[in-house]
């Protein structure tokens, strides 16, 4: 009886340790993959904290350059008017829902072979009624960050002091 305790106190000891180990892994892994928020001109997107936007604004819409290590993988528009790329060649074409929002991507290759990928949100407000993101030709490390960060698109209602002329 005494060897059988002695084996029971080991093994709860044991996943006591275990438990602690994995709560001290999982806090290291969150803490190195801390994630933010960007509020966008009419939309909200999730970021890592190594990603930086540079934004420039416009008279009636905003520009956005996503950049990770100093490198663009990522470039939006938010306004009403945005200017689509007309492709030469399709190679895919699909509509799908971002968290509620219709969305519509076409991924293609240019003449010179550069992969290139947009994606139209309808954010269903009046102003801004559209995000156009777009990246071209990205490893697939960065292509998998840019298409996170399109995927996390959320609606941000527009600021009051941002209004059209």
């Amino acid at each position: 009886m005494i060897l059988q305790t002695g084996t029971l106190l080991k093994k709860v000891v044991l996943c006591f340790t275990i438990i602690i180990i994995s709560f001290s892994i999982a806090i290291a892994s969150d803490e190195e993959t801390s994630i933010k928020k960007f509020y966008g001109f009419g939309f909200i997107v999730t970021l890592p904290d190594n990603v930086r936007v540079e934004r420039t604004k416009g008279p009636d819409f905003e520009l956005y350059s996503f950049n990770l290590n100093s490198k663009t993988i990522l470039r939006a528009f938010s306004g009403n008017f945005p200017n689509l790329i007309n492709p030469s060649k399709l190679e895919k074409t699909s509509e799908i829902n971002v968290n509620g929002l219709a969305t519509k991507c076409t991924e293609w290759l240019d003449n010179n072979g550069i992969y290139i990928k947009e994606c139209l949100i309808d954010l269903k407000i009046p102003f801004p009624n559209f995000v156009h993101f777009a990246h071209t030709n990205l490893p697939s490390n960065e292509k998998t960050l840019a298409d996170s960060i399109i995927g996390s698109t959320i609606l941000n209602t527009p600021s009051a002091s941002f209004s059209p002329m």
